[in-house]
C-alpha cells in the first residue's frame, strides 16, 4: 500500500520546527476517501496541530499530478493523523466548553448569555451551546454554523475525535485510526481478566409497594467503577439521579431536572439521554470512569411501572497506571527482504517522550503495548522459471 513519506522520517524532519513541539508520531492515520492510486505527488508539509494537548489533530495534502492521456487520480488529498496526546493541566477547561465560551457575550434576541455546550447524540461533531444557569432560556441551545475544531471528543468514546465535522476512531494509544481498544475497566489492550462486570435489572410492577413517590435509592455504584450504563428499557415519567453518600445531588436532585448533555460527576465524564424537544429517546446514563467516589443510583419515582437495565465495572486489582507521558513510537517497515516465496520486514520502535519527542528508557513505556518490530512479508509462490 502507497503510504507516501515514512511516518518517521517526515515528522522528526519538522517535529522541532513545528509549533508547539509535540507532535505525536502517525504510527495510524485517515485518508477520507482511501489512499487511493494515480500520480499523486508526495504528501506536503505538515499543518500546525489542532490543539496544544489532549489529543489534536495535523494534516498533510497531496496533489494530484494528473497530465493529459493519463487517468485521474482516485482516493483523498488529505492525511490526518493525532499530535500533542499529553494530558492537559489539570483544571483545564473541556475542549468542546472552550469553544461555546468564545461566543459569550454576544447577544441572542438582544440578549447577552453565557454559554456552555449542549450535545446532540445523533450530531456529536456540531457545534451547539445552550445558556448557562437556571434562567427561562436554559432550555434552548443554538447551533452555530462554525464546526467544532478537529480534536474535539465526540464523547461516545471516551478517544475518539472531529475531524473535518466527522466522529473519527481513535484508539487507546491516542492514535487516529489505531485498532488499539480498553477492556471493560479501561485496561488498554487488556482482555479483562483482571475485571469484575456487575449487570442487572431493577423492576417493578403496578402491584408493587416496593416504591415510594419520590426519590429512592435502587442501587451503590463503588468508586472506581468504569464503563457504567444505566438505561431505562420503557418509556415513563420517572427519572433517574445521581447523587452522593452525603445525599448531595449531582443529577436531577430535588425536582431541578437536566437537560440532555455531557456532565463532569464524580470525577469523570457522564452523558446523559433522554426525551427533549419532541424527539424521543429512552433515558440512559453513560460513563466510563472511573469515578473518585461511590454513587447512589436513585430514582425519582413518579410512574408505576419500572424496568432499568444496569452495568458497571471493577478492576481486580490496583496497579497503577502506564505512565501517560510515553508513548512507544516507530519507524515504517524496510522493504521486504523478498518478492516472492517469503520475506520478512524489520523496523526501529523506540520509547519516547509525547512532548519532546526525546528517546527514553523503554521500561517508561508500557512493554504490553509495544509494536513489533518485524513482520512476514510478499507469502505468494514465486513463478517457475
Amino acid at each position: 500500500m502507497r503510504r507516501g513519506l515514512s511516518a518517521l522520517v517526515a515528522l522528526l524532519a519538522c517535529a522541532r520546527a513545528y509549533e508547539g513541539n509535540g507532535l505525536n508520531l502517525p504510527a495510524s492515520y485517515i485518508i477520507p476517501g482511501g489512499e487511493g492510486e494515480g500520480p499523486w505527488g508526495e504528501w506536503g508539509e505538515v499543518s500546525p496541530c489542532s490543539r496544544t494537548c489532549g489529543g489534536g489533530v495535523a494534516s498533510q495534502k497531496r496533489t494530484c499530478l494528473q497530465v493529459e492521456g493519463q487517468p485521474l487520480c482516485t482516493g483523498g488529498d488529505t492525511k490526518y493523523f493525532s499530535c500533542q496526546t499529553q494530558d492537559c493541566p489539570e483544571g483545564s477547561v473541556d475542549f468542546r466548553t472552550e469553544q461555546c465560551e468564545a461566543f459569550n457575550g454576544e447577544k441572542f434576541r438582544g440578549i447577552k448569555f453565557d454559554l456552555q455546550p449542549y450535545m446532540d447524540p445523533s450530531k456529536p461533531c456540531e457545534l451547539n451551546c445552550k445558556p448557562a444557569g437556571n434562567g427561562p432560556w436554559v432550555r434552548y441551545y443554538f447551533q452555530h454554523r462554525r464546526p467544532l475544531i478537529d480534536g474535539t471528543r465526540c464523547y461516545e468514546d471516551p478517544y475518539d475525535v472531529c475531524v473535518n465535522g466527522k466522529c473519527q476512531p481513535v484508539g487507546c494509544d491516542m492514535m487516529l485510526n489505531s485498532t488499539a481498544r480498553e477492556d471493560k475497566c479501561r485496561e488498554c489492550r487488556g482482555n479483562g481478566a483482571n475485571c469484575n462486570t456487575t449487570t442487572g435489572i431493577f423492576e417493578t410492577t403496578a402491584s408493587s409497594q416496593d416504591l415510594i413517590h419520590g426519590y429512592n435509592d435502587i442501587l451503590l455504584i463503588p468508586a472506581g467503577a468504569t464503563n457504567i450504563i444505566i438505561e431505562e428499557l420503557f418509556y415513563s415519567n420517572n427519572y433517574l439521579a445521581l447523587r452522593a453518600k452525603n445525599g448531595t445531588y449531582y443529577l436531577n436532585g430535588r425536582h431541578n431536572l437536566a437537560l440532555p448533555g455531557p456532565f463532569r460527576i464524580a470525577g469523570a465524564h457522564w452523558t446523559y439521554e433522554h426525551t427533549y424537544q419532541g424527539s424521543p429517546v429512552l433515558p440512559k446514563l453513560r460513563c466510563l470512569g472511573p469515578t473518585t467516589e461511590p454513587l447512589y443510583l436513585s430514582l425519582l419515582f413518579q410512574d408505576e411501572m419500572v424496568k432499568i437495565r444496569y452495568e458497571y465495572s471493577v478492576p481486580n486489582n490496583t496497579a497503577p497506571p502506564t505512565d501517560k507521558r510515553y508513548n512507544w513510537v516507530h519507524e515504517e517497515f524496510t522493504p521486504c527482504s523478498a518478492t516472492c516465496g517469503g520475506g520478512f520486514q524489520t523496523r526501529n520502535v523506540t520509547c519516547r517522550s509525547r512532548e519532546e519527542l526525546e528517546i527514553v528508557e523503554e521500561s517508561l513505556c508500557d512493554e504490553g503495548l509495544r509494536p513489533p518490530t518485524n513482520q512476514s512479508c510478499s507469502p505468494e509462490p514465486c513463478p517457475v522459471a
